[in-house]
């Protein structure tokens, strides 16, 4: 690729985020893994997403089911494609730079916050009532026997139709939240816990790393 059109997409995506995660347990069918991928895309303009091969096989040589997304939370649209026009690359002027940066560091908190989300098909058989919003669920959870520092320090959302992510809410300012959420233990009947939460803002790695596949062995 020339000098040039290296240097407009690095443009473009400083005003991105790469963002990783394992999902724990792996979704079984394919109705969980698009609900799961429909409420990512509900958080924010998905430039690129990729996940690990939905067989059992992929996920033992890959040790569990990862997801990668390059989000924009600056657009509300992606704009990524073969060309980019000089009017279609967001201004980054100081002032909207700025303003880029205080969104990109709220957006980068919540996804840190994240724990966990409903198995589709636990709200399909025994939940109905969660699609029509008239059924909010509560995660249940224990901690492991390191992780019983962190009771009574934090506390989560429940999970509804609209927000169906289980969130961190409140915590204290000290919590380890990688710590945090790897002593988290749960029912994998009813959810899938989102673990290993790995963020990168940096333009340059980001596009490098489109370039590396999501599977270890390939």
């Amino acid at each position: 690729m020339k000098e040039k059109g290296i240097s407009k997409l690095i443009k473009y995506f400083k005003s991105t985020i790469e963002f990783r995660c394992k999902i724990t347990p792996p979704p079984k069918s394919s109705s969980e893994l698009n609900f799961i991928i429909e409420n990512f895309e509900k958080l924010g303009t998905i430039e690129y997403l990729v996940n690990t091969t939905l067989n059992d096989v992929s996920i033992i040589e890959n040790d569990g089911f990862w997801l990668k997304i390059i989000f924009n939370p600056i657009l509300k649209r992606s704009r990524f494609g073969p060309i980019l026009s000089e009017e279609e690359m967001p201004t980054l002027d100081k002032k909207s730079d700025l303003v880029s940066k205080t969104i990109k560091s709220k957006f980068i908190n919540n996804l840190y916050n994240l724990i966990a989300i409903p198995r589709y098909l636990y709200l399909k058989n025994d939940n109905p009532g969660f699609f029509t919003n008239t059924n909010h669920l509560k995660f249940v959870y224990d901690l492991s026997s390191k992780g019983s520092i962190f009771y009574n320090k934090f506390k989560l959302s429940n999970s509804s139709i609209e927000h169906p992510f289980i969130t961190i809410i409140e915590s204290d300012p000290t919590i380890n939240k990688f710590k945090l959420r790897a002593s988290i233990r749960h029912n994998y009947q009813y959810f899938h816990k989102i673990d290993n939460i790995e963020i990168i803002d940096d333009a340059r790695r980001i596009l490098q790393n489109l370039q590396e596949p999501l599977d270890k062995n390939k």
